[in-house]
């Protein structure tokens, strides 16, 4: 009999199996777990590696790197940077050392922030400072720390991170003299006068001021270009830097103007400083083999007992320099007391007659232009006047502030628009006259005020016949091209040119054989000396020679019998003054000619 026994459950071959596929998938699960945590650690891995690459890279391209010390040991521990500043390699570097190599001015700072750290008054590092390399030159870092290690509540240990900043100070630098110092020149600009002006509040003081400006400037660049203006600055600049020395300033403060600031000048001194300098701008230069003379004029300040500032000494000096501008006579002009309250009292005419102007408040007043063999008037001279607020401004005092502000030309249109009205007033009444106008030298060049005149009279409905156009001597000059064309342009339409104020002006001879005239004006201070010797020779030439050139000869100033009978002598028919009538206004004019009984009457003084 045979007698089969089962397997215990646990011990059957299905057991078994079970036992080695559980055994078989713990092992397996264990490699998976183990293959998947590697990569997870290889992940990582490359991760930190490109995250150091990166940063690597960023201080690189930054010029940066670690750094670390020891303030326990009171030393620096090795970084790169040691490579170029130290000649050998060390695992530390004493702060001594370290401290010897910085800029003295620099070395202060840097080990105030580094006893901070040390006193445990600070956890913080940061200075920017100077360190001299192994070549010898100056580099720029910029060192920032945090306090890392504490052991008995002291610091031990600090870590950071430094970057050679001389590329960035270098540029700073440049950045900074392009920005406070002439390109040309080479001397110090406005911007630095400025920071001059300010150390002067808190110490640094200049007793005196000189500004100068260089005439015709903008005329020499347009006519030379920028190469040669700038070769002439620099020999002006390089003369001036000669007689200004340290520690005064010499400062070019615009393209045409240059301020000297001295310390501890009287004003002898200063008044000798500015004569040598414009002496030194008139004296010829020579350019690309081009002869160039540049006039100048200085304007000076000078403290006295009174405490002015640097900043008010050189407004004063500015002001000093407008007033010999303005004057046309004086080279160097030295600031007096009054003159700023002169300046704002002609700044509040300028803001007056601006409104006077707009408004149509100007007045025309005539003065008639006699034939005083007949008695007859022929023509009369258009003089401006202005009431004020019942004071009457001289019109040597109003246009040339017209002139200065840029008014003239809007002054000169309406004054003819309202003659041309008196004109044909007189017309109306069967007396026709020329009328005579002024122009100044910048109206007589300018083509578009010019087309105003004519533009006008057409409009009016006057004769460029009955309109003459009078102008100096001193205005042909300026630009020669201009006034000839626009002066036969001129005549070509019907007007007629006058030279006013013969015999004031320069080689008067020569512009009357030049330039297209019809008439010249003999000048009033001739006329009113007639009596003296070489008047009488100078207007004897006068009269000669307009008659010999064909152009009528007008007398200007004639206030007595005597004068003119003695005209009248060497045949100068036409004369104007006092004798025969001051200056008036359209209605007394007309009233003159209302009560005329025949063309041989005058005009009562």
């Amino acid at each position: 009999m045979q007698i089969s026994v089962d397997y215990p459950p646990w011990r059957s071959p299905l057991a078994y199996a079970l036992y080695v596929v559980m055994v078989l998938s713990m092992v397996m699960l264990w490699l998976r777990s183990k293959i998947k945590q590697r990569t997870i650690l290889l992940e990582q891995h490359n991760a930190l590696r490109q995250v150091k690459n990166k940063l690597e890279l960023a201080l690189a391209v930054a010029s940066s790197d670690v750094w670390e010390a020891d303030l326990n040991q009171n030393c620096l521990i090795h970084s790169s940077r040691m490579l170029f500043i130290f000649p050998t390699l060390q695992d530390t570097y004493s702060m001594e050392d370290y401290l010897a190599k910085l800029h003295p001015d620099d070395s202060a700072s840097y080990y105030q922030n580094w006893q901070a750290l040390k006193d445990n008054e600070s956890t913080e590092f940061n200075c920017i400072y100077r360190i001299k390399t192994n070549e010898g030159q100056w580099r720029w870092f910029k060192d920032v720390g945090k306090l890392s290690v504490l052991q008995s509540d002291k610091p031990q240990q600090i870590y950071g991170l430094y970057t050679d900043i001389t590329s960035h100070k270098l540029t700073e630098q440049e950045l900074e003299h392009l920005s406070h110092y002439d390109q040309v020149t080479g001397l110090p600009n406005r911007n630095l006068l400025q920071q001059y002006l300010t150390q002067a509040e808190n110490g640094l003081q200049f007793s005196a001021f000189i500004v100068i400006k260089l005439l015709q400037f903008s005329e020499i660049k347009s006519a030379f270009g920028d190469l040669v203006t700038n070769s002439a600055l620099l020999q002006l600049s390089t003369r001036m830097r000669s007689i200004i020395s340290t520690p005064n300033l010499l400062i070019h403060a615009a393209e045409s103007t240059f301020v000297v600031a001295l310390q501890n000048s009287e004003a002898g001194d200063v008044s000798h400083i500015s004569e040598r300098l414009l002496s030194l701008i008139n004296t010829p230069i020579t350019v690309h083999e081009q002869d160039i003379t540049i006039s100048g004029i200085a304007g000076t300040a000078c403290s006295t007992n009174e405490p002015y500032s640097g900043q008010q000494l050189l407004n004063q000096a500015e002001l000093a320099l407008r007033a010999a501008r303005d004057s046309g006579g004086y080279q160097h002009y030295s600031y007096q007391t009054g003159l700023l309250e002169q300046t704002k009292q002609k700044f509040i005419l300028q803001q007056q007659l601006r409104d006077a102007i707009s408004q149509n408040k100007l007045l025309n007043y005539y003065q008639p232009i006699i034939n005083a063999k007949s008695g007859v008037p022929v023509g009369v001279e258009l003089l401006l006047r202005w009431n004020n607020g019942g004071q009457f401004i001289p019109p040597d005092k109003f246009i040339p502030i017209a002139e200065q502000c840029g008014l003239i030309d809007q002054l000169t249109c309406l004054s003819l628009a309202t003659a041309c009205e008196d004109i044909l007033l007189l017309q109306n009444q069967g007396v026709t006259l020329y009328l005579s106008i002024n122009l100044t030298a910048t109206q007589l060049c300018s083509h578009s005020i010019l087309a105003q005149f004519k533009k006008i009279i057409l409009e009016k409905g006057v004769s460029p016949k009955l309109i003459r156009l009078e102008i100096t001597e001193s205005s042909l000059i300026q630009n020669k091209g201009n006034a000839i064309h626009n002066m036969s342009e001129l005549r070509d339409a019907g007007f007629q040119i006058f030279l006013d104020d013969f015999g004031t002006g320069y080689s008067s001879l020569k512009y009357i054989q030049d330039f297209p005239l019809d008439a010249i004006k003999i000048d009033r201070s001739f006329v009113s000396n007639i009596t003296k010797s070489n008047n009488t020779a100078i207007i004897d030439t006068i009269i000669t020679l307009a008659d010999s050139l064909g152009v009528v000869c007008i007398a200007e100033g004639v206030e007595t019998l005597a004068e003119r009978d003695y005209l009248l002598s060497k045949n100068c028919h036409y004369m104007q003054g006092y004798l025969y009538s001051k200056p008036v206004p359209i209605e007394q004019l007309l009233a003159l000619y209302t009560v005329l009984s025949s063309h041989y009457a005058i005009f009562d003084k």
